[in-house]
């Protein structure tokens, strides 16, 4: 048996967010695009060139599969794949300078199997580069580039960290605006 129970409901045609609210969120636009403004002439584009590694060939596993084609065939298919050239592809990725003597924060798997990597900067300089470390478990990388004197970000402090991750959690909160005010204004740097 279907039962259907209707009652009447009150919805708002626009949901105007009360004055103080847009202007809270006006503020907070203002704040991101203030940060992505100090922050960008410290991001860089990773251009890598990687060579492709040739597909494993597995002959002996090939020469005991039973089919119609005649002894040997599958391994002379495979040895023509050989003798090609090796490919090299091309990819690209993001990072951030985090020294201006030139050493720059990025994803592990950006620079991966690298064969060159170049860093273009927002100002449009170019720098080859090379890997300083790497950790694969956590998918991080610094790469160096020669270079002095180039814009930095500030990476934030454990304080700081903690501050960021409770915002949306303050946000919930009838005091928050206040508090974000707070903590906004105290800022001297930009912090990621």
């Amino acid at each position: 048996m279907l039962v259907a129970v209707i009652s009447p409901v009150t919805i708002p045609l626009s949901a105007e967010p009360a004055s103080g609210d847009l202007e809270t969120l006006r503020q907070l636009n203002r704040a991101f695009i203030e940060l992505a403004n100090k922050v960008s002439p410290s991001v860089v584009v990773i251009n890598v060139v990687q060579n492709q590694s040739p597909a494993s060939l597995q002959d002996e596993e090939d020469e005991n599969q039973t089919d119609s084609m005649p002894p040997g065939f599958w391994k002379e298919f495979h040895k023509q794949f050989k003798r090609l050239p090796v490919e090299k592809t091309v990819g690209q990725g993001s990072g951030i300078v985090i020294r201006e003597d030139g050493y720059i924060l990025t994803n592990g798997h950006v620079i991966e199997d690298a064969e060159s990597i170049s860093v273009q900067m927002k100002d449009g300089k170019s720098y080859k580069a090379t890997v300083r470390g790497m950790d694969p478990q956590s998918d991080v990388a610094v790469i160096k580039v020669e270079a002095k004197g180039l814009p930095t970000a500030v990476l934030a402090t454990q304080l700081e960290r903690k501050l960021v991750n409770s915002w949306p959690r303050l946000a919930r909160r009838s005091d928050s605006i206040s508090a974000l005010r707070s903590a906004t204004s105290a800022q001297k740097a930009v912090r990621i």
